[in-house]
């Protein structure tokens, strides 16, 4: 089939679908297909997005008057040659017009067809038999004495690639007179030459400028209907990319009223991309399939060849895109035809971009988004081994419903694997509140009779047993119980040691009993090389040693979990993170903060790669070292990312409850007592302590008794801090019992019971300069920001200045002026100024 019958049939099949303008179709019916008498066409009406207003296309092409070229370059589908064809006979302009076929691409009948067009520009002109070139040089020079704008209009240039058209081209950029104006159209204008000198006299239209705007849209859709849904009018302009083709395509296919039948409509326009793939070149299908499996992506400096592959789509305008920050992005129905191509059938550039994309997902940690995306193309395999690699970092990372999903989803599930994730999830909901009848329900719940019959089969009874050995800590029995899980569960081993090292401790425990049995259950186990249970233990120890102020056995254990999980070849291992985390605390208490610092940031580095729950034990201990040195901007940040990260998790509110004490500790030290008031009318509409672990509930009520103190209300604070005392007396809660004791002003070293800790008045002034009561400085009641912005008030800066020299919004800089005015109790500018120098901010 030659290159003419091939355009032909696209042609025939976009019209059949009703995705070509009848004008458009009878003008390449007329054109290419005189010499076949029994080509009919039947036209029953006219486009009617061609009778839609546009006035911010308009006036884009009424630019083209500045301009001595006009490049007119998007993909099929918008309404190219339609835009420019309302704009010429609006105006009138005399045009010549010449629709390029691939036979075109022959320079002596492209030189030919040239020579008619600017004939026909010319009154009095006949062509000559003069050479082509004497004759076009001529006939230009001739154009120059007309006063009247007129246009030479290429159509469809994406069929011209021979290097002698290009130099036409190039000629008629640069010699043709001011009056007369070049306009290239088609999906790919590679034709036109690049490294032309005249460049700057080039004015592109693209996609953006042919696309509907809403408005548009709504033009358009009263041709069809009386009125639609502004949410469904967005969602079919955002599916089509503001095609006219597309659009009209929708319209026409009946009335549209809500958004749920813009997806039917949409999914109906895939064979509008059926020649289109067909045009797609071999080196750039791999790109074309990558760019589809992802959506949207980054090239990286190291993805060359795909690079190259995404700029030939760009080129062709095969609906692959590029944004000014390098971001490469598919249309949305182009690309659900690739991925229905995909899920048909392989061939060896669709598998290696496959395997890329994966691959790239992994390599960036993004595991749910690869195995959601092998599903996607319906890759059941590749689904499998993903999983079964995979799955003990996503139930780690807290994913059990996404991976039961998941396996929900495959063809073949497997029941063994399906009643281990099950039993799991028993486990996880056990550590949020589960009772047996919990457990039963949620058996009892499985919809597949096989799976509930092997669940049970699995003798749940000793899992059970085990979780409460957990619960009790007595890891060692613990341990012993669950190795005796069936063989189909083995893998969930390892987890144990991670269920142990986010286990909180209970309200009613005495931390002194807790110490000793775990020791007990060390010796009882033995200490391992490379044991995860060895190393989480000994983190766990060391945290206790640490808040019984025995200050240098906790170093001891730190140091000897380090010393268990180090390789020299793989470096120190992920379940080392307790072990840095309390190193960090320590150092922090010895007045190291440097190390400290360093220490905790290893944590957090750690527990990334291990847990969630570690993870944010690691964030939480990272932010009460920014607060209590001052650093409250990092600690709100932080604690802002670790609220981000809760969410994308299965937490308990209790976790939540922590980060959101964090933060009111925060607000604590900085003075900002309506904040800190708003936290604690929230918290006390909660049920204080019910079911809340001691460590959280002691946290919230040192915040609280700060609230008191700050806003005067030492009855209040006296009966709370003498209750809060007693309780961390009982539990031999040391460390915060001493701190509680500084921070409400309280502390007597003579009087304090230190004679059996490992702290001296070294530690004690430590902990004295983080944590002891003080008068909250004015200036700490300003944020850094308030701050900034009070300094250049004082310079006699104006809002709009400010906003531009700190890179913010002008609106922000009122805002942030507001709250210097509320703080200082002012309520004029000159006022804060004064205020602040009188008090010392300035």
């Amino acid at each position: 089939m030659s290159a003419l019958q091939r355009y032909c049939t696209k042609v025939q099949l976009w019209y059949s679908n009703g995705l070509l303008p009848q004008q458009r179709f009878q003008t390449i019916l007329t054109y290419h297909m005189k010499e076949n008498e029994s080509t009919k066409a039947t036209l029953s009406s006219v486009s009617r997005s061609a009778l839609v207003e546009r006035p911010r296309l308009d006036e884009k092409l009424a630019l083209s008057l500045h301009y001595q070229t006009a490049l007119v370059h998007a993909p099929h589908g918008y309404g190219k040659t339609t835009a420019i064809a309302r704009y010429l006979a609006s105006r009138e302009y005399c045009h010549a017009y010449m629709q390029c076929t691939s036979d075109d691409n022959n320079p002596k009948t492209f030189a030919s067809r040239l020579s008619l067009m600017l004939i026909s520009l010319l009154p009095n002109v006949t062509e000559s038999e003069d050479p082509s070139d004497v004759q076009l040089s001529r006939m230009v020079e001739l154009l120059g004495e007309i006063s009247e704008p007129r246009y030479l209009i290429f159509d469809d240039v994406e069929f011209l690639n021979h290097k002698h058209i290009t130099s036409w081209l190039s000629f008629l950029a640069a010699y043709l007179p001011e009056t007369v104006h070049l306009m290239l159209i088609g999906t790919d204008i590679a034709v036109f030459p690049k490294a032309s000198m005249h460049r700057d006299a080039v004015m592109q239209i693209n996609r953006d400028d042919l696309a509907f705007t809403q408005e548009e849209g709504r033009r358009l859709a009263a041709y069809f209907a009386d009125d639609i849904d502004d949410e469904a009018l967005e969602l079919m302009i955002e599916n089509t990319w503001g095609s006219p083709l597309l659009l009209k395509a929708c319209f026409a296919k009946g009335e549209i009223q809500n958004s749920a039948q813009v997806e039917g409509r949409s999914r109906e326009l895939e064979s509008y991309f059926l020649p289109i793939w067909d045009e797609v070149p071999k080196k750039a299908e791999t790109a074309l399939v990558y760019t589809a499996l992802l959506g949207a992506f980054f090239p990286g400096k190291e993805q060359e060849t795909l690079k190259t592959g995404v700029m030939i789509l760009i080129e062709k305008s095969l609906f692959v895109e590029m944004t000014s920050a390098g971001e490469v992005l598919i249309h949305p129905l182009f690309r659900s035809f690739v991925l229905n191509r995909v899920r048909a059938g392989k061939n060896r550039r669709i598998e290696h971009a496959v395997a890329q994309a994966v691959a790239d997902l992994l390599d960036a940690s993004l595991y749910r988004e690869a195995i959601t995306m092998t599903l996607g193309i319906e890759d059941y395999e590749l689904v499998a081994s993903l999983l079964d690699e995979y799955c003990a970092k996503l139930l780690t990372d807290g994913n059990l419903d996404f991976i039961t999903s998941i396996i929900g989803q495959l063809p073949k599930v497997s029941v063994e694997r399906y009643a281990s994730l099950m039993l799991l999830e028993i486990l996880s909901g056990i550590r949020k509140g589960w009772t047996a009848r919990h457990v039963m329900d949620r058996i009892a719940g499985i919809q597949s009779s096989r799976l509930r019959k092997k669940m049970q089969e699995v003798d749940l009874l000793s899992i059970l047993d085990g979780i409460d050995l957990l619960l009790q800590r007595d890891f060692y029995h613990a341990e012993k119980l669950l190795n005796k899980l069936p063989d189909e569960l083995t893998y969930l081993r390892p987890l144990i040691s991670v269920f142990i090292a986010s286990l909180p401790l209970g309200p009613e425990e005495d931390l002194e009993q807790v110490y000793h049995h775990l020791q007990e259950t060390l010796r009882t186990i033995g200490i391992k090389q490379y044991d995860v249970l060895s190393i989480v233990l000994l983190g766990q120890i060391g945290s206790i040693q640490l808040e019984l102020l025995l200050f240098e056995q906790a170093r001891q254990s730190f140091d000897e979990a380090l010393r268990l999980g180090y390789e020299e070849k793989a470096g120190y291992a992920t379940s080392c993170s307790m072990a840095w985390i309390g190193k960090g605390l320590l150092s922090l208490y010895s007045g190291m903060r440097e190390d400290a610092e360093e220490y905790l940031l290893r944590g957090l580095a750690s527990a990334k790669g291990y847990s969630f729950y570690l993870s944010l034990h690691a964030q939480l201990a990272l932010a009460e070292f920014y607060i209590v040195t001052d650093r409250h901007e990092e600690a709100v940040r932080l604690l802002r990312d670790a609220g981000k990260q809760a969410n994308e998790y299965d937490v308990t509110a209790m976790d939540d409850r922590v980060i959101e004490a964090m933060h009111a500790m925060s607000l604590r030290r900085v003075g900002d007592i309506p904040a800190l008031e708003m936290w604690v009318h929230k918290y006390q509409r909660k049920n204080e302590q019910q079911g809340v672990p001691f460590d959280l509930y002691e946290l919230e009520q040192r915040q609280v008794l700060g609230y008191y103190q700050l806003t005067g209300q030492t009855e209040q604070a006296e009966t709370l801090y003498v209750s809060l005392q007693t309780l961390l007396k009982d539990k031999h809660r040391l460390l915060h019992s001493v701190i509680l004791s500084l921070e409400y002003g309280a502390f007597d070293l003579q009087t304090a019971e230190l004679s059996r800790t490992q702290v001296n008045e070294s530690h004690i002034s430590t902990l004295r300069e983080l944590y002891a009561s003080q008068h909250v400085p004015k200036s700490y009641l300003l944020t850094d920001r308030e701050l900034e912005v009070l300094k250049l008030i004082e310079k006699g800066f104006l809002n709009k200045e400010i906003a531009q020299m700190i890179h913010i919004t002008e609106r922000t800089v009122k805002w942030h002026a507001s709250k210097v005015y509320e703080k200082l109790q002012v309520t004029s500018r000159m006022e804060a100024v004064s205020e602040a120098r009188r008090i010392g901010i300035l």
